[in-house]
């Protein structure tokens, strides 16, 4: 039996074997001892890895015990897992901001991590934070739906108990419902009103990008309901126009009792033919104490427009966009009831009409006034600066911030009277103005001959268009001559380098003697994009000599139209 214990000790047999049955009897003997002791053995060891398992939660449990966590009370927990929630809602605002493509890895790992929100993942670290967290109605108030992307086919949207269960743990605390669903027919969408009813007491922030059925079908059928706590009611709709027989007015009898709504933003076309709009009467929501106010195209009548700003007392931000033509029998001055909004300081009109819609801005008063932008989107045929004269005479606003795009001046000269009006402005930009840039830009140089207009220009950006069908269709250069681009930089190194404070201006005061025109330097910065060529040479290292100074400056082409 020697060779077979050498066997099994780990040498190999090569040779035939042949075994009596002595030597049989012997190996089935050790190979039944050798089972049973197999069986022992593992026996015993799942015995210990029970154990050591056993030990290990007991181990866990006195970790637990012993952790300073378990020490911090449950409104102390509760308070950091607030914060928390805050502090990803303050990321998802920044990252809606500077959204960065999915197809970059660790921003998908990102974005699937922002899809959690942040109460559910608390509830699943352990029983004990889930306690906490379902005990803490701060986490609940904020309801977004959902949390995949729009534009997903098979988006759906969560189920009714899942919302009736979050907006109850949410407890009597006002809450703020973000809606994102781009598709219609989903099953579940039919009972979201049923859902809606028993918060709209404390409904204080609806964020709805929805399509219109779905926007109709959660409010529209809410009848006999107020909305006492509402203060933010945003709104982008998809789709085609409201439909002829339409829901608005529906809609409007609930908003019409939101005394606290204050931000108003609705993105989309209201037909006030259709709607029965006739006047700020018959706006769907209350105003009087709306603060922000952003409507994308409130009706076909911009007298409308003007009554709805004017029914807003307490107005600081206004933005109308696609606002329509006068009729064409008003082209002229249009006499409108004289109106003055004593907070506005910011105001944005779009004009989407054949002739543009200047006429607005008559008879409105804005003393505070801060920012305006003036976007024409075909091309304005009524000059602009009348229309900005006037309003800068009854206002005297200290104006800051003047953008121009598409807007028709009459003159330079004509613009320049406007700028003078203004002197506090610190950045104005023009783009597509038909500017005579040169002429304009003689007129901007900082002289010690004579009071500068705009003295306060911190910002300044020109940019035209080219069109590239009329430059191929004309032998004419439809740029100025190279000559005029040394006013350009003269103007910039004027503003960059005002002349020296010991330097004497030729302006007599009254006592006979000489007044110093103060000049705010140009830090924020020159922009030029209008020309289908480069600067001349020596006009350009004027330029580079203030950029290597340190001012912000582009120049370059003209955008094209290809």
């Amino acid at each position: 039996m020697s060779h077979f214990t050498e066997y099994l000790s780990g040498r190999q047999i090569h040779e035939t074997i042949f075994l009596s049955a002595a030597d049989a009897a012997f190996l089935k003997s050790r190979l039944q001892d050798e089972e049973e002791r197999i069986f022992d053995l593992t026996t015993e060891l799942e015995t210990i890895l029970l154990e050591i398992s056993q030990r290990k939660r007991t181990v866990a449990k006195l970790k637990d015990i012993l952790s300073p966590i378990r020490r911090v009370p449950q409104e102390v927990l509760g308070e950091v897992f607030s914060r928390y929630v805050e502090l990803r809602e303050s990321e998802y605002k920044k990252s809606k901001a500077n959204p960065v493509p999915y197809h970059f890895p660790k921003e998908a790992e990102k974005r699937l991590y922002r899809m959690v929100p942040p109460a559910l993942l608390i509830s699943h670290v352990c029983s004990h934070w889930r306690r906490v967290a379902q005990s803490t109605p701060r986490l609940w108030t904020l309801l977004r739906i959902p949390a995949s992307a729009p534009r997903l086919a098979n988006e759906k949207l969560p189920p009714k108990e899942l919302v009736v269960d979050w907006l109850q743990r949410s407890g009597c605390l006002p809450v703020h419902l973000s809606i994102r669903y781009a598709h219609t027919g989903g099953g579940d969408e039919a009972s979201y009103p049923n859902i809606l009813a028993p918060i709209c007491q404390r409904l204080c922030t609806v964020k709805l990008h929805v399509k219109y059925d779905f926007m109709v079908n959660l409010f529209g059928n809410l009848d006999d309901i107020t909305f006492p706590n509402l203060e933010k009611f945003l709104v982008r709709v998809d789709g085609p126009r409201l439909p002829a027989e339409g829901h608005l007015p529906r809609l409007g009898r609930a908003f019409k009792h939101a005394p606290r709504l204050w931000n108003l933003k609705f993105f989309h076309e209201f037909d006030s033919l259709q709607r029965g709009i006739q006047s700020a009467v018959d706006f769907p929501f209350p105003t009087s104490q709306i603060t922000i106010l952003v409507l994308h195209t409130l009706s076909h009548d911009p007298i409308i427009l003007r009554e709805v700003m004017c029914a807003c007392p307490l107005l600081e931000i206004c933005q109308f966009w696609n606002v329509p033509d006068f009729p064409t029998n008003a082209l002229g001055h249009r006499d409108l009831p004289f109106c003055e909004l004593p907070c506005l300081k910011r105001l944005t009109f779009q004009f989407s009409g054949v002739f543009g819609s200047p006429q607005i801005l008559n008879d409105l008063c804005l003393p505070a006034l801060e920012e305006l932008a003036l976007i024409e989107r075909g091309v304005m045929v009524i000059p602009i600066s009348p229309y900005l004269t006037t309003l800068y005479q009854r206002s005297r606003s200290k104006l800051r911030f003047l953008s121009l795009r598409r807007c028709l001046f009459g003159s330079v000269e004509d613009f320049f009277d406007v700028l003078k009006l203004v002197p506090s402005l610190r950045t104005l930009a023009l783009t597509d103005c038909g500017l005579d840039i040169p002429t304009f830009c003689r007129g901007l140089r900082a002289t010690p001959e004579a009071k500068v207009p705009v003295p306060n220009l911190t910002k300044l950006s020109i940019a035209e268009e080219q069109d590239i069908d009329a430059v191929m269709d004309t032998d004419e250069d439809p740029d100025p001559p190279l000559s005029t681009d040394i006013d350009i930089a003269e103007m910039v190194l004027s503003r960059w380098k005002p002349y020296p404070p010991e330097q004497d201006v030729t302006d007599a005061a009254a006592d006979g003697g000489t007044v110093k025109w103060p000049i705010t330097k140009l830090t924020r910065g020159f922009t030029l994009e209008a020309y289908c060529r480069a600067l001349e040479p020596e006009a350009m290292s004027k330029l580079e000599e203030c950029k290597q100074e340190g001012m912000a400056l582009v120049v370059r082409r003209g955008k094209t139209n290809w």
